[in-house]
This record gives C-alpha cells, sequence and structure tokens, in this order.
C-alpha cells in the first residue's frame, strides 16, 4: 500500500495560519518506510539491515517474524496501529503545526494529521520535509499552535506540477491562492480552480 500510495510521491500541504496562506512540500521515499513502522531487521550477521534493505525484504516477502527487532519503548505497536492510515494521509491530514520542543520526546519539526494520528516531518532539502515518525497521537496534544490545513495535492516526483487535489477544504479561498505566486507556479492552477468550484 505505501508502494502504491506513497512512495516516489510528492504531497502539497496548503494551509492557513494567521489569514495567511502558507504551503510545505512533502517527500515520501522508500528510505522513509522503516522509520514510520517502529521497526527494524537483524541480519544473521548482528547488524540491522538499511532502511532500503528493509523495505525490500517487505516487499519480496522476505522479512522473518525472528529478524525483527521491536522498540522497548511500546512505540512499535502504537505505529503499527495506525500504519494503514497513513497511505490514505492525502486524505486524512486536517491540521499541521511546529512541534512542541518543550516535550524533548522527539526529534522532528511539523507535524501533519489530525486528532488520532500525525506524521513528523523533517527537512531533507531546501524544497521538502520527509516523513521521520508515525504517532497514535492528537496532533493538538504535540504542536505549540495548529494551522487548518485547507488543501492537498498529490504528484509522483517525476512530473512537474501537482495536478491531483485529493483534499479541499469548504473554507478554501482562491484569491488568496492566487496571489501566492510562488504557490501558483507549483500547481496547475487551472485544474485546481475547477476543483475548488465545484465543491
Amino acid at each position: 500500500m505505501y508502494k502504491e500510495n506513497l512512495q516516489n510521491t510528492n504531497l502539497l500541504i496548503i494551509y492557513n495560519k494567521n489569514n495567511k496562506i502558507e504551503y510545505i512540500e512533502i517527500l515520501f521515499l522508500a528510505r522513509n518506510f522503516m522509520h514510520l513502522t517502529g521497526v527494524r531487521r537483524l541480519e544473521s550477521s548482528g547488524k540491522y539491515n538499511k532502511a532500503n534493505q528493509f523495505y525490500n525484504a517487505c516487499l519480496n516477502n522476505k522479512l522473518s517474524y525472528k529478524d525483527i527487532v521491536i522498540k522497548e519503548d511500546g512505540t512499535t505497536k502504537l505505529k503499527l496501529d495506525i500504519i494503514c492510515s497513513l497511505v490514505n494521509i492525502d486524505k486524512k491530514c486536517k491540521m499541521i503545526g511546529m512541534y512542541d520542543n518543550s516535550k524533548k520526546e522527539l526529534i522532528t519539526d511539523i507535524l501533519v494529521g489530525d486528532i488520532h494520528m500525525c506524521v513528523g516531518l523533517i527537512r531533507d532539502s531546501d524544497i521538502y520535509y520527509v516523513p521521520n515518525t508515525l504517532l497514535k497521537e492528537d496532533i493538538r496534544k504535540l504542536t505549540v499552535k495548529q494551522y487548518p490545513i485547507i488543501g492537498i495535492l498529490k504528484k509522483k516526483i517525476n512530473e512537474a506540477k501537482y495536478q491531483t487535489a485529493t483534499y479541499i477544504s469548504k473554507k478554501i479561498d482562491m484569491y488568496k491562492i492566487e496571489r501566492n505566486i510562488e504557490l501558483c507556479n507549483k500547481i496547475n492552477i487551472e485544474m485546481f480552480d475547477k476543483v475548488v468550484n465545484l465543491k
């Protein structure tokens, strides 16, 4: 499901921050999957698999229960309880916020999600954030302040512009979107305008 729905995919999250349109872009790669499961694979040599090796072992049905190392802090079960929800993140996320560093529990920058689950994101480049944790937790308990997501667009990494809108809020304001030139350059604005008008 991760391979079909998220691998080599970008999500564009548009949100309303203090009455101003802002956005972030997320990049999902094969190497991100292992961090979202909360498990690791131990080879017979006693070394842990690298993230891509773990992912390929999962896809090729080469992962045995005896190879899996579960974290002792209890987070593995919580992640695996909601991992199926992750593949629909482009339809489920309703809020975004900066991680509250005073909690000192996670190494992450931004969280996207809802009251049931959230995904932690870290900066991977000047453009993209990548997922680095999955949490069975209310996003409101982990962020300094939450902002409403008003649009989520999706594309494959080899596509130039975002063509597919997977979530559009009824509160979206096309005038504010069109005033954000940087954002408009990333999306097929005609397609987006039609989708918004259908709401």
